[in-house]
């Protein structure tokens, strides 16, 4: 559908990822190894609370209400549940891309070291 996408594996990987490229848009797993998505988003609005601008949009088999809740708590701006139906999820990802550029203020960058 057009879009430049990064991909990261695990939880771990998906933080370090957000940390040296701030993305535009997380569109995350809530199961995944080392570090559930949840903790994912816990952990980044913990260690950088300026990354909580960027949507992060939650992509899940867990449809149960409090795992939404749990998510939307945890400052999810949309929680999407399998099966997906490609078309809402390509207009979640445009409307919160488009809501995102006009409020956006650039990251600085984050050096990391190589622990």
């Amino acid at each position: 559908r057009g879009f430049s996408v990064n991909q990261a594996h695990d939880g771990e990987q998906g933080l370090t990822a957000i940390l040296h490229d701030a993305p535009d848009l997380v569109l995350c797993d809530v199961s995944m190894p080392g570090m559930t998505g949840f903790e994912l988003l816990e952990k980044l609005g913990t260690l950088a609370p300026r990354y909580s601008e960027i949507p992060f949009v939650f992509l899940t088999a867990f449809a149960q209400r409090g795992y939404e809740l749990k998510g939307r708590r945890l400052g999810a701006d949309d929680y999407v549940t399998k099966p997906v139906d490609f078309d809402i999820l390509s207009s979640i990802i445009e409307t919160r891309l488009a809501k995102s550029a006009r409020t956006r203020k650039p990251l600085p960058a984050v050096n990391l070291s190589e622990r």
